[in-house]
């Protein structure tokens, strides 16, 4: 109801959707539903320059490709090199022309653009992910692991801001719960910018969401990260 795009195909496991025509084709592309949510919130439209920090496997690159009916610019940075060839290929089989790809690390990406919209989706601590029935999928995480993100994170964000116009739209996500790597990246962020940014709702009509956290573990955040 929250995107025209959006199709959930129901009665179909994962491996039987792969082998649909459509999908084999590139006409459909798999792609979780919270996934496509950042990109509406940023709502690119078709005469924009873009920015997309962290963009492979490039879910989120050609969805706003295809929403900017491949028009305008999106430059996509990666930093890891297969995942970074995963994005040229992801792009090229979806036939998104408007997006070069860029293999850097985005903490020290240069451009002499400025860009109208910019997207962080940044690496995290993943804990949506977590399955109760797979050990696997919470054996890497600890509080260390949190702490290690928060730094990257804090460089990403930062790094971005600074390739943002006047007026401009930044979104950053991710897909885990860790108050330090949400509520706590934007609040160092505003503090770090000093007036230059400021944050804005991102509600989207049809998506519930849960009210954010004003203090944790001793540490208070300012209001405006509400």
């Amino acid at each position: 109801s929250w995107s025209s795009d959006a199709l959930i195909l129901t009665g179909l496991a994962s491996e039987q959707c792969r082998e649909l025509e459509l999908v084999k084709n590139n006409v459909l592309y798999r792609q979780s539903l919270s996934s496509m949510l950042p990109v509406l919130v940023l709502d690119p439209q078709k005469e924009e320059m873009v920015l997309d920090f962290c963009a492979a496997p490039g879910s989120k690159t050609t969805q706003m490709s295809a929403l900017m009916e491949n028009q305008g610019e999106i430059v996509a940075v990666e930093a890891i090199r297969p995942r970074f060839y995963k994005l040229k290929s992801v792009c090229e089989l979806l036939g998104a022309i408007n997006v070069s790809c860029k293999l850097t690390d985005a903490r020290r990406f240069r451009s002499f653009e400025l860009f109208d919209k910019v997207l962080v989706d940044a690496p995290c601590s993943s804990e949506s992910r977590f399955k109760t029935d797979d050990p696997k999928s919470v054996g890497y995480w600890s509080p260390r692991k949190i702490k290690e993100m928060v730094q990257k994170q804090r460089g990403l964000l930062l790094s971005a801001s600074r390739f943002l116009k006047s007026g401009g739209t930044l979104v950053y996500s991710t897909c885990t719960f860790a108050p330090e790597e949400n509520e706590g990246v934007l609040d160092w962020v505003l503090r770090k910018s000093e007036g230059q940014l400021e944050l804005a709702p991102a509600a989207i009509e049809g998506i519930k969401s849960y009210p954010a956290i004003h203090e944790w573990e001793g540490k208070s955040y300012a209001p405006e990260v509400e």
